[in-house]
């Protein structure tokens, strides 16, 4: 697909009615109208009367690991939806502050911070990720709690954010590698989603729940419970999804 054609006045591209009065435009004159992708081979637009219906965008997992005085941040993603940057911030006592002066190149999974001083020892720091997508969109898709040195406990935080529009951050911490089963249920104690099963490390987690069940359909609005399990200790925080 070239679209590219000055002298022909590059592509049109939309649905019109057969008279010509109405119809939607999304793109003339090689420009967009706005939220629309650029035309590429392979792109399809789909014309409904349907509420739109945005698929957040997640990583797979994100660790905040303190250390020596240092801060080791580490994220995957499995999603295949294109990233040109990332910007990390930290959050205390309702404060943010920005720790990447520009953005890390799109392929980053891994940064590291100085462990900022000047917390009390009841203060927990935690770590915000953006990532930054085409066309200047911008997505939170993760957050991790980094304690300082010896205070690891076993712990589940709040969900972040709390109503949920259609995703959040779940965070816990460990104080020594454990099989663990981190689990959403339903009111009715159905199991919704296992968002982890297995072995993990000590230290510091978070896993997102897009607000999907394990069949990866929407699960529907109202109140859902999120549970953390290591063998002898069960934790349960609840948390309220809303479209």
């Amino acid at each position: 697909m070239n679209n590219n054609d000055y002298l022909r006045m590059y592509a049109t591209v939309g649905i019109e009615s057969p008279d010509g009065e109405d119809g939607i435009q999304l793109s003339f004159g090689n420009v967009n109208a706005p939220g629309m992708a650029p035309l590429q081979p392979g792109l399809a637009v789909r014309v409904t009367t349907e509420s739109p219906v945005r698929v957040p965008f997640v990583v797979e997992n994100f660790e905040a690991l303190s250390a020596d005085g240092r801060i080791d941040l580490s994220w995957t993603t499995t999603d295949d939806r294109p990233v040109i940057g990332w910007h990390v911030d930290r959050l205390r006592a309702g404060q943010r502050v920005r720790l990447t002066a520009e953005p890390l190149p799109g392929t980053t999974r891994r940064f590291s911070t100085i462990d900022a001083e000047g917390k009390s020892d009841a203060e927990v720091d935690h770590y915000l990720l953006t990532a930054l997508h085409p066309l200047g969109v911008s997505s939170e898709p993760g957050m991790a709690a980094a304690a300082s040195s010896g205070m690891t406990r076993l712990a589940l935080y709040p969900a972040h954010p709390n109503p949920a529009r259609g995703s959040t951050s779940l965070g816990f911490s460990l104080p020594r590698e454990a099989d663990v089963r981190l689990k959403v249920y339903d009111v009715a104690g159905r199991l919704v989603r296992t968002l982890v099963e297995g072995r993990v490390s000590a230290g510091e987690g978070v896993k997102i729940w897009d607000g999907r069940d394990d069949g990866g359909l929407p699960a529907a609005d109202g109140v859902y419970f999120y549970r953390l399990e290591t063998g002898a200790e069960i934790l349960t925080r609840k948390l309220i999804l809303v479209r």
